[in-house]
Protein backbone atom coordinates (compact mmCIF):
# COMPACT_ATOMS: atom_id res chain seq x y z
CA UNK A 1 0.00 0.00 0.00
CA UNK A 2 1.33 3.48 -0.88
CA UNK A 3 0.69 6.59 1.59
CA UNK A 4 1.82 9.82 1.61
CA UNK A 5 2.63 11.62 4.38
CA UNK A 6 0.48 14.92 5.78
CA UNK A 7 1.78 18.01 6.66
CA UNK A 8 -1.22 17.52 8.94
CA UNK A 9 0.17 13.95 10.77
CA UNK A 10 1.09 15.68 13.60
CA UNK A 11 -1.95 16.84 14.52
CA UNK A 12 -3.84 16.51 17.80
CA UNK A 13 -6.39 13.17 17.42
CA UNK A 14 -9.50 15.34 17.42
CA UNK A 15 -7.88 18.33 15.74
CA UNK A 16 -7.09 15.49 12.44
CA UNK A 17 -10.88 14.23 13.03
CA UNK A 18 -12.48 17.67 12.64
CA UNK A 19 -9.88 18.32 9.27
CA UNK A 20 -10.92 14.85 7.78
CA UNK A 21 -14.76 15.72 8.14
CA UNK A 22 -13.99 18.78 6.29
CA UNK A 23 -11.90 16.70 3.79
CA UNK A 24 -15.21 14.89 3.30
CA UNK A 25 -17.02 17.93 3.13
CA UNK A 26 -14.95 19.16 0.01
CA UNK A 27 -15.20 16.03 -1.69
CA UNK A 28 -18.68 15.73 -1.83
CA UNK A 29 -18.89 19.86 -2.32
CA UNK A 30 -17.05 18.82 -5.85
CA UNK A 31 -18.54 15.52 -6.37
CA UNK A 32 -21.83 17.49 -6.04
CA UNK A 33 -21.71 18.94 -9.55
CA UNK A 34 -23.96 15.80 -10.79
CA UNK A 35 -26.73 17.76 -9.35
CA UNK A 36 -26.01 20.33 -11.86
CA UNK A 37 -27.05 18.09 -14.97
CA UNK A 38 -31.07 18.94 -14.41
CA UNK A 39 -29.68 23.42 -14.72
CA UNK A 40 -27.60 22.44 -17.81
CA UNK A 41 -29.29 19.70 -19.91
CA UNK A 42 -31.51 22.19 -21.36
CA UNK A 43 -28.56 23.93 -22.83
CA UNK A 44 -26.92 21.03 -23.94
CA UNK A 45 -30.31 19.71 -25.88
CA UNK A 46 -30.38 23.68 -27.52
CA UNK A 47 -26.57 22.87 -28.80
CA UNK A 48 -27.47 19.59 -30.26
CA UNK A 49 -30.56 21.07 -31.87
CA UNK A 50 -28.32 23.88 -33.60
CA UNK A 51 -25.92 20.86 -34.36
CA UNK A 52 -28.96 19.85 -36.69
CA UNK A 53 -29.53 16.71 -34.32
CA UNK A 54 -32.77 15.67 -33.58
CA UNK A 55 -32.26 15.26 -29.63
CA UNK A 56 -34.88 16.59 -27.47
CA UNK A 57 -34.42 17.78 -24.01
CA UNK A 58 -36.09 14.60 -22.27
CA UNK A 59 -33.79 12.34 -24.13
CA UNK A 60 -31.18 14.69 -22.77
CA UNK A 61 -32.59 13.99 -19.00
CA UNK A 62 -32.21 10.53 -19.42
CA UNK A 63 -28.62 10.75 -19.00
CA UNK A 64 -29.14 11.63 -15.10
CA UNK A 65 -30.07 8.22 -13.83
CA UNK A 66 -27.54 6.27 -16.02
CA UNK A 67 -25.09 8.67 -13.57
CA UNK A 68 -26.67 7.41 -11.16
CA UNK A 69 -26.17 3.65 -12.15
CA UNK A 70 -22.39 4.46 -13.12
CA UNK A 71 -22.37 5.90 -9.40
CA UNK A 72 -24.09 2.57 -7.87
CA UNK A 73 -21.53 0.53 -9.44
CA UNK A 74 -18.62 2.61 -8.21
CA UNK A 75 -19.58 2.95 -4.57
CA UNK A 76 -19.22 -0.32 -2.94
CA UNK A 77 -15.88 -0.80 -4.66
CA UNK A 78 -14.16 2.19 -3.65
CA UNK A 79 -13.20 1.67 0.09
CA UNK A 80 -11.80 -1.92 -0.88
CA UNK A 81 -9.26 -0.41 -4.14
CA UNK A 82 -8.34 2.51 -1.56
CA UNK A 83 -7.18 0.20 0.90
CA UNK A 84 -5.05 -1.58 -1.87
CA UNK A 85 -3.44 1.57 -3.14
CA UNK A 86 -3.71 3.54 -0.50
CA UNK A 87 -6.04 6.25 0.35
CA UNK A 88 -4.73 9.28 0.03
CA UNK A 89 -3.42 8.22 -3.64
CA UNK A 90 -6.66 6.48 -4.61
CA UNK A 91 -8.32 9.81 -3.96
CA UNK A 92 -5.43 11.88 -6.05
CA UNK A 93 -6.10 9.16 -8.88
CA UNK A 94 -9.67 9.26 -9.29
CA UNK A 95 -10.41 13.14 -8.68
CA UNK A 96 -7.53 14.03 -11.60
CA UNK A 97 -9.04 11.33 -14.25
CA UNK A 98 -12.29 13.02 -13.18
CA UNK A 99 -11.29 16.28 -13.96
CA UNK A 100 -9.60 15.14 -17.31
CA UNK A 101 -12.68 13.30 -18.26
CA UNK A 102 -14.80 16.29 -17.91
CA UNK A 103 -12.14 18.07 -20.02
CA UNK A 104 -12.09 15.98 -22.46
CA UNK A 105 -15.72 15.16 -22.66
CA UNK A 106 -16.26 19.19 -23.50
CA UNK A 107 -14.97 18.98 -27.28
CA UNK A 108 -17.22 15.65 -27.86
CA UNK A 109 -20.70 17.15 -26.93
CA UNK A 110 -21.68 16.79 -30.58
CA UNK A 111 -20.68 13.15 -30.53
CA UNK A 112 -23.96 12.93 -28.05
CA UNK A 113 -23.21 9.14 -27.16
CA UNK A 114 -19.87 9.55 -26.40
CA UNK A 115 -20.19 12.88 -24.53
CA UNK A 116 -23.21 10.54 -22.09
CA UNK A 117 -19.98 8.10 -21.63
CA UNK A 118 -17.45 10.53 -20.74
CA UNK A 119 -19.70 12.95 -18.86
CA UNK A 120 -22.20 10.36 -17.59
CA UNK A 121 -20.68 7.06 -17.04
CA UNK A 122 -17.35 7.59 -16.13
CA UNK A 123 -18.24 10.80 -14.36
CA UNK A 124 -20.54 8.78 -12.96
CA UNK A 125 -18.15 5.37 -11.87
CA UNK A 126 -15.63 7.76 -10.35
CA UNK A 127 -17.84 10.24 -8.44
CA UNK A 128 -19.20 6.62 -7.00
CA UNK A 129 -15.48 5.31 -6.33
CA UNK A 130 -14.69 8.35 -4.16
CA UNK A 131 -17.81 8.54 -2.71
CA UNK A 132 -17.69 6.16 0.54
CA UNK A 133 -13.75 6.93 1.41
CA UNK A 134 -14.89 10.04 4.10
CA UNK A 135 -17.22 8.21 5.43
CA UNK A 136 -14.93 5.39 6.20
CA UNK A 137 -12.50 7.53 7.36
CA UNK A 138 -15.44 10.08 9.65
CA UNK A 139 -16.48 7.10 11.39
CA UNK A 140 -13.45 6.11 12.53
CA UNK A 141 -12.68 9.34 14.28
CA UNK A 142 -16.08 10.06 15.50
CA UNK A 143 -18.37 5.82 16.09
CA UNK A 144 -20.51 7.27 18.28
CA UNK A 145 -21.78 9.97 15.92
CA UNK A 146 -22.53 8.52 13.04
CA UNK A 147 -25.23 10.39 11.86
CA UNK A 148 -23.78 13.83 11.97
CA UNK A 149 -20.88 12.22 9.75
CA UNK A 150 -23.02 11.02 7.45
CA UNK A 151 -25.16 14.38 7.45
CA UNK A 152 -21.89 16.95 7.43
CA UNK A 153 -19.95 15.03 4.58
CA UNK A 154 -23.20 14.52 2.12
CA UNK A 155 -23.93 17.80 3.12
CA UNK A 156 -21.52 18.82 0.98
CA UNK A 157 -22.88 16.80 -1.82
CA UNK A 158 -25.84 18.94 -1.69
CA UNK A 159 -24.14 22.21 -1.31
CA UNK A 160 -21.89 21.18 -4.44
CA UNK A 161 -24.70 22.05 -6.57
CA UNK A 162 -26.07 25.51 -5.68
CA UNK A 163 -22.38 27.15 -6.44
CA UNK A 164 -21.73 25.41 -9.70
CA UNK A 165 -25.54 26.64 -10.89
CA UNK A 166 -24.53 29.87 -10.34
CA UNK A 167 -20.94 29.76 -12.11
CA UNK A 168 -22.12 27.28 -15.05
CA UNK A 169 -24.76 29.96 -15.68
CA UNK A 170 -22.46 32.81 -15.15
CA UNK A 171 -20.05 31.22 -17.81
CA UNK A 172 -23.05 29.78 -20.81
CA UNK A 173 -25.73 32.43 -20.05
CA UNK A 174 -24.09 36.06 -18.56
CA UNK A 175 -27.30 37.48 -20.48
CA UNK A 176 -30.28 35.65 -19.04
CA UNK A 177 -31.47 34.98 -22.30
CA UNK A 178 -34.84 32.90 -21.88
CA UNK A 179 -34.83 29.92 -24.37
CA UNK A 180 -37.14 31.34 -27.29
CA UNK A 181 -35.37 29.75 -30.60
CA UNK A 182 -38.38 27.74 -31.87
CA UNK A 183 -36.88 24.13 -33.45
CA UNK A 184 -39.15 21.27 -33.71
CA UNK A 185 -41.37 22.83 -31.74
CA UNK A 186 -40.17 23.03 -28.78
CA UNK A 187 -38.03 26.09 -27.51
CA UNK A 188 -34.17 26.13 -26.86
CA UNK A 189 -31.40 28.70 -26.43
CA UNK A 190 -29.55 30.72 -29.12
CA UNK A 191 -26.59 30.06 -30.47
CA UNK A 192 -24.47 32.56 -28.67
CA UNK A 193 -25.72 30.69 -25.38
CA UNK A 194 -24.43 27.27 -27.01
CA UNK A 195 -21.16 28.70 -28.25
CA UNK A 196 -19.93 28.89 -24.45
CA UNK A 197 -21.04 25.72 -23.18
CA UNK A 198 -17.59 23.90 -24.38
CA UNK A 199 -15.34 26.44 -22.82
CA UNK A 200 -17.92 26.36 -19.40
CA UNK A 201 -17.29 22.58 -19.27
CA UNK A 202 -13.92 22.90 -19.49
CA UNK A 203 -13.08 25.03 -16.39
CA UNK A 204 -15.36 23.06 -14.84
CA UNK A 205 -12.99 20.24 -15.28
CA UNK A 206 -10.20 22.57 -13.85
CA UNK A 207 -11.76 23.46 -11.00
CA UNK A 208 -12.85 19.70 -9.73
CA UNK A 209 -9.42 18.35 -10.12
CA UNK A 210 -8.04 21.39 -7.61
CA UNK A 211 -11.13 20.86 -5.58
CA UNK A 212 -10.48 17.14 -4.61
CA UNK A 213 -6.85 18.04 -4.30
CA UNK A 214 -7.08 20.02 -1.70
CA UNK A 215 -9.53 17.56 -0.08
CA UNK A 216 -7.15 14.93 -0.84
CA UNK A 217 -4.39 17.23 1.50
CA UNK A 218 -6.53 17.32 4.11
CA UNK A 219 -7.88 13.85 4.16
CA UNK A 220 -5.50 12.34 7.28
CA UNK A 221 -6.81 8.20 8.36
CA UNK A 222 -6.13 7.64 11.84
CA UNK A 223 -3.45 4.59 12.72
CA UNK A 224 -4.63 1.28 14.52
CA UNK A 225 -3.04 2.29 17.81
CA UNK A 226 -4.26 5.60 17.91
CA UNK A 227 -7.47 4.16 17.47
CA UNK A 228 -6.77 1.65 20.34
CA UNK A 229 -5.37 4.47 22.86
CA UNK A 230 -8.47 6.70 21.77
CA UNK A 231 -10.87 4.19 22.72
CA UNK A 232 -9.10 2.79 25.84
CA UNK A 233 -9.38 6.54 26.87
CA UNK A 234 -13.09 6.68 26.24
CA UNK A 235 -13.58 3.18 27.87
CA UNK A 236 -11.99 4.40 31.28
CA UNK A 237 -14.02 7.73 31.07
CA UNK A 238 -17.18 5.90 30.60
CA UNK A 239 -16.18 3.18 33.48
CA UNK A 240 -15.31 6.12 35.76
CA UNK A 241 -18.64 7.65 35.31
CA UNK A 242 -20.75 4.72 35.58
CA UNK A 243 -18.80 2.92 38.30
CA UNK A 244 -20.90 5.49 40.87
CA UNK A 245 -23.87 4.78 39.32
CA UNK A 246 -23.57 0.89 39.54
CA UNK A 247 -21.60 0.33 42.63
CA UNK A 248 -23.96 -2.21 44.00
CA UNK A 249 -24.36 -4.42 41.10
CA UNK A 250 -23.69 -7.82 41.26
CA UNK A 251 -19.67 -9.12 40.05
CA UNK A 252 -19.51 -9.80 36.51
CA UNK A 253 -19.03 -13.33 37.70
CA UNK A 254 -22.74 -13.28 38.47
CA UNK A 255 -23.61 -12.99 34.95
CA UNK A 256 -21.86 -16.03 33.97
CA UNK A 257 -18.80 -14.65 32.71
CA UNK A 258 -15.28 -14.98 33.76
CA UNK A 259 -12.92 -12.64 32.34
CA UNK A 260 -9.94 -10.84 33.34
CA UNK A 261 -10.12 -7.23 31.80
CA UNK A 262 -6.53 -5.98 31.10
CA UNK A 263 -5.79 -9.71 29.72
CA UNK A 264 -8.53 -10.91 27.48
CA UNK A 265 -8.63 -6.84 26.10
CA UNK A 266 -5.29 -7.49 25.16
CA UNK A 267 -6.57 -10.87 24.02
CA UNK A 268 -9.80 -8.97 21.73
CA UNK A 269 -7.90 -6.39 20.62
CA UNK A 270 -5.43 -8.76 18.89
CA UNK A 271 -7.78 -11.59 17.86
CA UNK A 272 -9.99 -8.51 15.73
CA UNK A 273 -6.69 -7.27 13.91
CA UNK A 274 -6.12 -10.48 12.46
CA UNK A 275 -9.31 -11.23 11.78
CA UNK A 276 -9.33 -7.83 9.38
CA UNK A 277 -6.87 -9.07 6.93
CA UNK A 278 -9.92 -10.96 5.75
CA UNK A 279 -12.49 -8.57 5.34
CA UNK A 280 -13.13 -4.75 3.55
CA UNK A 281 -15.13 -2.17 5.90
CA UNK A 282 -15.15 0.91 7.32
CA UNK A 283 -11.98 0.35 8.60
CA UNK A 284 -10.44 -1.96 6.41
CA UNK A 285 -6.58 0.42 6.15
CA UNK A 286 -5.84 -0.10 9.42
CA UNK A 287 -6.91 -3.51 10.21
CA UNK A 288 -8.73 -3.07 13.53
CA UNK A 289 -12.61 -2.72 13.12
CA UNK A 290 -14.01 -3.71 16.81
CA UNK A 291 -13.50 -1.30 20.14
CA UNK A 292 -11.93 -2.66 22.73
CA UNK A 293 -14.53 -4.64 25.14
CA UNK A 294 -14.65 -2.81 28.25
CA UNK A 295 -16.28 -3.94 32.08
CA UNK A 296 -19.23 -1.78 31.30
CA UNK A 297 -20.35 -2.58 28.17
CA UNK A 298 -19.98 -6.52 29.20
CA UNK A 299 -22.28 -5.78 32.17
CA UNK A 300 -25.21 -4.53 29.84
CA UNK A 301 -26.27 -8.20 29.30
CA UNK A 302 -27.07 -9.07 32.79
CA UNK A 303 -30.45 -8.07 34.09
CA UNK A 304 -29.35 -6.11 36.93
CA UNK A 305 -27.67 -3.33 35.13
CA UNK A 306 -28.54 -0.01 33.28
CA UNK A 307 -28.37 -0.20 29.34
CA UNK A 308 -25.76 1.21 27.75
CA UNK A 309 -25.58 4.47 25.84
CA UNK A 310 -26.43 4.28 22.16
CA UNK A 311 -22.72 2.80 20.43
CA UNK A 312 -21.53 0.97 23.44
CA UNK A 313 -20.50 -2.72 22.44
CA UNK A 314 -21.53 -5.98 23.86
CA UNK A 315 -20.09 -9.00 23.69
CA UNK A 316 -22.65 -12.39 23.45
CA UNK A 317 -21.39 -15.56 24.71
CA UNK A 318 -21.73 -18.02 21.99
CA UNK A 319 -22.14 -20.79 24.46
CA UNK A 320 -23.66 -21.07 28.17
CA UNK A 321 -19.89 -21.28 29.63
CA UNK A 322 -19.86 -17.80 28.14
CA UNK A 323 -16.01 -18.37 27.00
CA UNK A 324 -14.52 -16.57 24.25
CA UNK A 325 -14.76 -18.35 21.02
CA UNK A 326 -14.16 -17.34 17.22
CA UNK A 327 -17.86 -17.74 17.12
CA UNK A 328 -18.25 -14.92 19.49
CA UNK A 329 -20.81 -12.50 18.41
CA UNK A 330 -20.68 -8.65 19.26
CA UNK A 331 -23.51 -6.80 19.36
CA UNK A 332 -24.25 -2.71 18.87
CA UNK A 333 -27.41 -0.86 21.27
CA UNK A 334 -29.04 1.97 19.68
CA UNK A 335 -32.34 3.09 20.85
CA UNK A 336 -32.95 -0.17 22.95
CA UNK A 337 -32.35 -1.89 19.87
CA UNK A 338 -29.51 -4.60 19.69
CA UNK A 339 -27.42 -4.61 16.09
CA UNK A 340 -25.00 -7.72 15.22
CA UNK A 341 -21.55 -6.67 14.10
CA UNK A 342 -21.40 -8.75 10.41
CA UNK A 343 -18.20 -10.49 10.19
CA UNK A 344 -18.23 -10.72 5.98
CA UNK A 345 -20.14 -9.04 3.16
CA UNK A 346 -21.33 -12.59 2.47
CA UNK A 347 -23.10 -13.25 5.79
CA UNK A 348 -25.04 -9.76 4.75
CA UNK A 349 -25.83 -11.14 1.45
CA UNK A 350 -27.57 -13.49 2.87
CA UNK A 351 -29.79 -11.75 5.05
CA UNK A 352 -33.68 -10.34 3.76
CA UNK A 353 -33.47 -6.73 4.63
CA UNK A 354 -30.49 -5.67 2.66
CA UNK A 355 -33.07 -6.71 -0.74
CA UNK A 356 -35.99 -4.91 1.55
CA UNK A 357 -33.53 -1.67 1.74
CA UNK A 358 -33.33 -1.28 -2.00
CA UNK A 359 -37.14 -1.44 -2.17
CA UNK A 360 -37.20 1.29 0.55
CA UNK A 361 -34.57 3.26 -1.23
CA UNK A 362 -36.22 3.10 -4.21
CA UNK A 363 -39.63 4.54 -2.97
CA UNK A 364 -38.05 6.64 -0.18
CA UNK A 365 -35.84 8.49 -3.15
CA UNK A 366 -38.50 8.79 -5.88
CA UNK A 367 -40.50 11.69 -5.03
CA UNK A 368 -37.02 13.77 -4.84
CA UNK A 369 -35.31 12.51 -7.60
CA UNK A 370 -38.23 13.66 -9.53
CA UNK A 371 -37.92 17.30 -8.40
CA UNK A 372 -33.78 17.64 -8.93
CA UNK A 373 -34.11 16.47 -12.57
CA UNK A 374 -37.48 18.43 -13.70
CA UNK A 375 -37.90 21.44 -11.94
CA UNK A 376 -36.51 23.56 -14.49
CA UNK A 377 -38.57 21.90 -17.15
CA UNK A 378 -41.68 22.18 -15.20
CA UNK A 379 -40.72 26.16 -14.43
CA UNK A 380 -40.08 26.63 -18.17
CA UNK A 381 -43.60 24.99 -18.95
CA UNK A 382 -44.53 27.49 -16.52
CA UNK A 383 -42.89 30.55 -18.30
CA UNK A 384 -40.63 30.62 -15.33
CA UNK A 385 -36.96 32.98 -16.96
CA UNK A 386 -34.22 30.76 -16.96
CA UNK A 387 -32.57 33.23 -14.04
CA UNK A 388 -35.18 32.79 -11.64
CA UNK A 389 -35.61 28.73 -12.50
CA UNK A 390 -31.60 29.10 -11.54
CA UNK A 391 -31.93 30.74 -8.43
CA UNK A 392 -34.29 27.81 -7.50
CA UNK A 393 -32.24 25.51 -8.26
CA UNK A 394 -29.73 27.16 -6.40
CA UNK A 395 -31.78 27.29 -3.06
CA UNK A 396 -32.78 23.76 -3.95
CA UNK A 397 -28.79 22.92 -3.63
CA UNK A 398 -28.36 24.81 -0.47
CA UNK A 399 -31.45 23.17 1.61
CA UNK A 400 -30.31 20.11 -0.06
CA UNK A 401 -26.92 20.22 1.89
CA UNK A 402 -28.40 22.00 5.07
CA UNK A 403 -31.20 18.86 4.98
CA UNK A 404 -28.64 16.24 4.89
CA UNK A 405 -27.13 17.63 8.23
CA UNK A 406 -30.40 18.16 10.02
CA UNK A 407 -31.63 14.76 8.98
CA UNK A 408 -28.76 13.12 9.98
CA UNK A 409 -28.22 15.05 13.16
CA UNK A 410 -31.86 13.75 14.24
CA UNK A 411 -30.62 10.00 13.98
CA UNK A 412 -28.60 10.62 17.30
CA UNK A 413 -31.95 12.21 19.08
CA UNK A 414 -34.47 9.97 17.90
CA UNK A 415 -36.04 6.56 17.00
CA UNK A 416 -34.74 6.14 12.98
CA UNK A 417 -38.88 5.40 12.35
CA UNK A 418 -40.04 8.15 14.08
CA UNK A 419 -37.53 10.28 11.32
CA UNK A 420 -38.86 8.49 8.34
CA UNK A 421 -42.44 9.20 8.76
CA UNK A 422 -41.30 12.83 9.70
CA UNK A 423 -40.09 13.45 6.22
CA UNK A 424 -42.41 10.79 4.16
CA UNK A 425 -45.59 12.64 5.54
CA UNK A 426 -43.52 15.67 4.80
CA UNK A 427 -43.51 14.09 1.38
CA UNK A 428 -47.05 14.16 0.61
CA UNK A 429 -48.05 17.43 1.83
CA UNK A 430 -45.68 18.80 -0.96
CA UNK A 431 -46.62 16.36 -3.60
CA UNK A 432 -50.71 16.56 -3.25
CA UNK A 433 -50.20 20.61 -2.59
CA UNK A 434 -47.25 21.25 -5.82
CA UNK A 435 -49.69 21.83 -8.72
CA UNK A 436 -51.43 25.14 -6.88
CA UNK A 437 -48.12 26.33 -5.24
CA UNK A 438 -46.35 26.43 -8.40
CA UNK A 439 -48.70 28.75 -10.04
CA UNK A 440 -46.88 31.58 -7.60
CA UNK A 441 -43.18 32.27 -8.02
CA UNK A 442 -42.21 32.45 -4.66
CA UNK A 443 -44.11 29.15 -3.50
CA UNK A 444 -42.60 27.63 -6.36
CA UNK A 445 -39.15 27.82 -5.17
CA UNK A 446 -40.39 26.88 -1.69
CA UNK A 447 -41.57 23.97 -3.10
CA UNK A 448 -38.40 23.01 -5.10
CA UNK A 449 -36.61 23.97 -1.69
CA UNK A 450 -38.67 21.23 -0.09
CA UNK A 451 -38.07 18.50 -2.88
CA UNK A 452 -34.71 19.02 -2.18
CA UNK A 453 -34.99 18.88 1.43
CA UNK A 454 -36.93 15.76 1.78
CA UNK A 455 -34.51 14.06 -1.02
CA UNK A 456 -31.33 14.79 0.78
CA UNK A 457 -32.40 13.51 4.22
CA UNK A 458 -32.24 9.91 2.78
CA UNK A 459 -28.45 9.94 2.13
CA UNK A 460 -27.76 11.18 5.38
CA UNK A 461 -30.47 8.93 7.26
CA UNK A 462 -29.64 5.28 5.17
CA UNK A 463 -26.53 4.86 5.16
CA UNK A 464 -26.51 5.71 9.04
CA UNK A 465 -28.67 3.34 9.60
CA UNK A 466 -27.34 0.89 7.16
CA UNK A 467 -24.23 0.85 8.92
CA UNK A 468 -25.55 0.60 12.63
CA UNK A 469 -28.04 -3.06 11.10
CA UNK A 470 -24.84 -4.37 9.47
CA UNK A 471 -21.66 -2.81 11.57
CA UNK A 472 -18.53 -1.37 11.20
CA UNK A 473 -16.89 -3.63 9.22
CA UNK A 474 -19.33 -4.39 6.38
CA UNK A 475 -21.94 -1.52 6.69
CA UNK A 476 -20.37 0.73 4.41
CA UNK A 477 -20.10 -1.94 1.55
CA UNK A 478 -23.41 -3.16 2.75
CA UNK A 479 -25.18 0.53 1.93
CA UNK A 480 -22.96 0.72 -1.45
CA UNK A 481 -25.21 -2.58 -2.67
CA UNK A 482 -28.08 -0.61 -1.70
CA UNK A 483 -27.70 2.57 -3.17
CA UNK A 484 -29.06 0.63 -6.44
CA UNK A 485 -32.48 1.84 -4.72
CA UNK A 486 -31.39 5.12 -5.59
CA UNK A 487 -30.42 4.76 -9.05
CA UNK A 488 -33.84 2.53 -9.57
CA UNK A 489 -35.51 5.32 -8.51
CA UNK A 490 -34.02 8.10 -10.63
CA UNK A 491 -34.87 5.69 -13.55
CA UNK A 492 -38.46 5.65 -12.23
CA UNK A 493 -39.32 9.21 -12.22
CA UNK A 494 -37.36 9.08 -15.59
CA UNK A 495 -39.97 6.75 -17.17
CA UNK A 496 -42.95 8.22 -15.45
CA UNK A 497 -42.38 11.68 -16.40
CA UNK A 498 -41.04 10.95 -20.13
CA UNK A 499 -44.45 8.43 -20.61
CA UNK A 500 -47.03 8.77 -17.92
CA UNK A 501 -46.39 13.24 -17.63
CA UNK A 502 -47.23 13.58 -21.38
CA UNK A 503 -50.45 11.64 -21.36
CA UNK A 504 -52.18 12.61 -17.87
CA UNK A 505 -50.08 16.24 -17.44
CA UNK A 506 -47.86 17.40 -14.35
CA UNK A 507 -50.74 17.61 -11.59
CA UNK A 508 -51.55 14.51 -12.04
CA UNK A 509 -48.30 12.96 -12.17
CA UNK A 510 -47.44 14.66 -8.57
CA UNK A 511 -50.61 12.65 -7.45
CA UNK A 512 -48.69 9.54 -8.79
CA UNK A 513 -46.42 10.58 -6.57
CA UNK A 514 -48.29 10.61 -4.04
CA UNK A 515 -49.45 7.10 -3.85
CA UNK A 516 -45.79 6.14 -4.01
CA UNK A 517 -45.08 7.51 -0.49
CA UNK A 518 -48.06 6.22 0.88
CA UNK A 519 -46.34 2.86 0.01
CA UNK A 520 -43.65 3.81 1.43
CA UNK A 521 -45.73 4.36 4.55
CA UNK A 522 -47.14 0.98 4.97
CA UNK A 523 -43.91 -1.07 4.01
CA UNK A 524 -42.04 1.34 6.71
CA UNK A 525 -45.09 0.29 9.22
CA UNK A 526 -44.36 -3.76 8.61
CA UNK A 527 -40.91 -3.89 7.86
CA UNK A 528 -38.22 -4.71 11.21
CA UNK A 529 -35.45 -2.44 10.67
CA UNK A 530 -32.43 -5.61 12.14
CA UNK A 531 -30.84 -8.30 10.24
CA UNK A 532 -29.49 -11.20 11.61
CA UNK A 533 -26.19 -12.91 10.90
CA UNK A 534 -26.47 -16.85 9.96
CA UNK A 535 -24.23 -17.50 13.09
CA UNK A 536 -26.72 -16.26 15.20
CA UNK A 537 -29.42 -17.87 14.01
CA UNK A 538 -26.94 -21.27 14.41
CA UNK A 539 -26.85 -20.64 17.60
CA UNK A 540 -30.29 -19.46 18.30
CA UNK A 541 -31.38 -23.25 16.78
CA UNK A 542 -28.62 -24.45 19.02
CA UNK A 543 -30.03 -23.52 22.05
CA UNK A 544 -33.61 -24.44 21.02
CA UNK A 545 -32.49 -27.76 20.92
CA UNK A 546 -30.53 -28.08 24.39
CA UNK A 547 -34.28 -26.87 24.84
Amino acid sequence: MVQFKSPFRNLPYQQRGYLTLASGFLLHFILGTFYMWGSISTYIASYLQHDGQDISKEVVGAVFPFTFLAINIGTPLGPALAKKIGFRLFLQICCTLLGLIVIISSFFIAKFYLFVFLYGFCFGLLTGLMYMVPFVSGYLYFPKKKGLVSGIITGGFGFGACVFIWVMYGLINPNNEKATFPINGQKYFSQDVCDRLPNAIRILGIIQIIGISLSNLLHERPQPEEIIEHEKLECEMSHQQVHHSESNSPPLGSAGININMHTDQLHIDQHHSHDNHDHHGINDDHHHDEHPINKDSMKSDHPSSQNPENGATIIKPSSSSGQMSEQQLQVTKYDGEEYFEFQSLKDGLKTPFIYLSVLLNLIYVAYGAMTVSNYKLYGEDLGYQDNFLSAAGTAGSVFNGISRMFWGSLMEKFKVKQIIFANLTLQIIVSITYQYAAQIQGLFILYVILGYFVYGGWYSVMPTLITRIYGKKIGTTIFGVTYIGYTLASFTQFFLVALVQQAIGWGKMFFVFTGIQGLAVILTCVIKFKAIPPQAKYQAQQRQQVK
